[in-house]
Parts: C-alpha cells; sequence; structure tokens
C-alpha cells in the first residue's frame, strides 16, 4: 500500500475559495425587495421651503391646524395686516353685541341733582279736592273737574259717602253761594247709601261767574233719614280747592 505524505495531500487538494458571486447576487435581490417593500412605507416628503412661504394656508390644511382666538375658531388663516384686521373686526363685534345686549343702567351722578324732585313731573297731578261735608259718619268731598273756562263756568262733583253702620235714605243736597255766581245743581246718582262706605253719591254742580266782586263761598244742607229718624246737616265751606 503506497504510503501518501502531508505535502503530497496538499498538492493534490486544490484550495476551494468561496464563491461571493452568489451571495451578492442574493443580497443585491433582498436589498431591492427591502426598498419595495419600504417604499410602501414612507411617509410622504415635506414641503419646500417656498412653498410654505407662498401658501401658508396649505400647509396649516394638511396639519389640520385650528387657531383658537378668545374662543373662535379660525379655519383658515390669513396673511399680515389681514390677520389682525380679522381678529380685530370678530372681537369688537363681540364686544358690542355683548354691550348692546345689556343697556347700561343710569346711575346717580347721571342724574341733575336739581331734577330729583321733578322725576314724577310726568304723572297726571291729584286732582283738586275739598271737604265740603264731615258729620255724624256723613261725608262729602267736592273734585274740581274743570275750572273756569271761557264762559266762565266751572263743573264740580260732589261724592258722598256713609260711614254709619246704617244705611242713609232719602238723602236731599242743597247748596247756595255768594252773590257773585250762580250755582246749578243736577239731579243726582242715587238718594240711598248704603252702610260702611258701601256706596256713593254722585252730585254734579255749575257755578257760573258773574262778576269778581266777591270770593266764591258756599253754604250747604243735607237731609236725609238713618233708621227712620230725620237728621239735617249744615256747613260753609269758605274757599274750594281748584277755583280762584
Amino acid at each position: 500500500m503506497p504510503i501518501i505524505t502531508h505535502s503530497t495531500l496538499n498538492a493534490a487538494a486544490q484550495p476551494i475559495e468561496r464563491d461571493t458571486s452568489i451571495n451578492e447576487s442574493c443580497i443585491t435581490e433582498n436589498k431591492l425587495e427591502t426598498a419595495n417593500l419600504l417604499g410602501d412605507l414612507e411617509a410622504p416628503q415635506l414641503l419646500e421651503c417656498s412653498e410654505q412661504k407662498g401658501e401658508p394656508s396649505n400647509l396649516l390644511d394638511l396639519m389640520n391646524l385650528e387657531t383658537n382666538i378668545n374662543g373662535l375658531i379660525a379655519a383658515e388663516a390669513v396673511n399680515g395686516a389681514k390677520t389682525m384686521d380679522l381678529v380685530d373686526g370678530l372681537i369688537n363685534n363681540s364686544s358690542t353685541n355683548k354691550m348692546s345686549s345689556k343697556p347700561a343702567a343710569p346711575t346717580l351722578s347721571d342724574l341733575d341733582p336739581f331734577d330729583l324732585f321733578s322725576m314724577d313731573a310726568s304723572k297726571k297731578p291729584s286732582q283738586p279736592s275739598t271737604i265740603a261735608i264731615n258729620t255724624n259718619g256723613i261725608e262729602g268731598v267736592l273734585y274740581v273737574d274743570c275750572a273756569f273756562n271761557e264762559n266762565s263756568v266751572a263743573v264740580l262733583r260732589l261724592l258722598v259717602t256713609n260711614n254709619n253702620p246704617l244705611p242713609v235714605e232719602a238723602f236731599n243736597f242743597q247748596a247756595a253761594v255768594t252773590k257773585a255766581f250762580q250755582i246749578e245743581l243736577l239731579p243726582p246718582s242715587s238718594s240711598n247709601l248704603p252702610a260702611n262706605r258701601q256706596g256713593t253719591i254722585i252730585q254734579m254742580i255749575n257755578i257760573r261767574r258773574i262778576s269778581t266782586t266777591h270770593p266764591l263761598k258756599m253754604r250747604i244742607k243735607a237731609f236725609y233719614k238713618i233708621d227712620g229718624r230725620q237728621q239735617l246737616i249744615e256747613c260753609l265751606v269758605p274757599r274750594i280747592e281748584g277755583l280762584s
């Protein structure tokens, strides 16, 4: 059997070199496949600086940003002074609406100190009245419905009430005036008075002035029955409020 030495083995066996061509082609293909896969997942490219400056509204739309200005949502932004004008207009309109919705109440400093006593001057003044009868529970008040007009005629209204717990019957009113005047008594509204001020008698009176030599005075007589007994009232009215 022949003997094979170590040198013979080295000469016979050729060194095996690693073939990298196949591996490189596989790696290249893998890189291409990986690139294709990653290409589907790549994020969109950012806009150019020039596009950002020229179209800020598109950038804001892309980023889906909303600006909150004092509670007002702006869907789009405007450059420069236009934005400030828009914001100022919105704020001014909002403040104007708030102020106009609630009118300011006048304060005491706004009032004229010399006009404090004339605040109720627009109200109708009270009608002049004179107590003509106030005897034995019978009360009569004279009101001036019309002062002396161009015909020198005044119209008076007498309201008679009964403060007694018993009713009054057959009430008869009589009156006389000074010689410078004439008096006319119109028919009364009634001749009976319920008890406890539950009703009134209305007596209309016309007075004509003849001259101004004497002031107006009125003498009154009233007859009536209460509890079946005859009663008499006599009184003098020296002055009637509202007539001069």
